[in-house]
């Protein structure tokens, strides 16, 4: 049997050049960082702003401190705080009990996490905004979060949202909904490609 050797140019003979397919040897970024916010002194709420038009998607991750036990994080767009928000959450998951569903319409936030993220035990999330710059649609999020309080319970949580306006989401606001975004918080904001 006859073995041949394959250079680097017979691979990229192989796969045709183009926008939408790779060419074999060009690595291109495909998430970039946005911004990043670090609480060093408690405070409500964070916003991203000025968020560039420019990508297919937005991701937000962070890491929840917060300054009392089973408190939420809330996001809302374009600082609309009335009504334009529906929710859909399971969670509970992990905690040997039966999971929790939460559902509204007409809300005036949507979920990143729940009932977590005291001082000593953070809660940890991951939020995708779907096809944010898209005026023919309502804007979508899924957000998948967890803590562990050390043996005395945690949760995995799963959120989705809707943001019912059709207008280009250009800002993200983070906050607690009763107390402080703790120190040792810190939030990034990704566009991806």
């Amino acid at each position: 049997m006859a073995v041949s050797r394959l250079s680097q140019q017979s691979l990229q003979n192989a796969f045709p050049k183009g926008n939408t397919v790779w060419d074999g040897t060009t690595a291109t970024a495909s998430m970039d960082s946005l911004g990043s916010a670090y609480i060093s002194s408690a405070t409500n709420s964070i916003t991203f702003s000025s968020i560039p038009q420019t990508y297919q998607h937005l991701v937000v991750r962070g890491v929840y401190v917060g300054t009392s036990v089973n408190d939420d994080v809330r996001v809302q767009f374009n600082s609309i705080t009335t009504n334009a928000y529906s929710i859909h959450g399971l969670y509970g998951i992990g905690n040997a009990s039966t999971p929790n569903t939460t559902y509204g319409f007409t809300q005036s936030f949507m979920y990143l996490t729940t009932n977590a993220g005291d001082t000593n035990n953070p809660a940890s999330s991951v939020c995708e905004v779907l096809d944010y710059t898209n005026t023919n649609k309502y804007k979508v999020i899924r957000a998948i979060s967890g803590f562990d309080r050390n043996g005395s319970g945690g949760q995995i949580q799963f959120y989705s949202g809707s943001y019912q306006q059709t207008t280009a989401v250009s800002i993200i606001k983070i906050y607690a909904a009763t107390g402080n975004l703790g120190v040792g918080t810190r939030y990034s904001l990704y566009g991806v490609k």
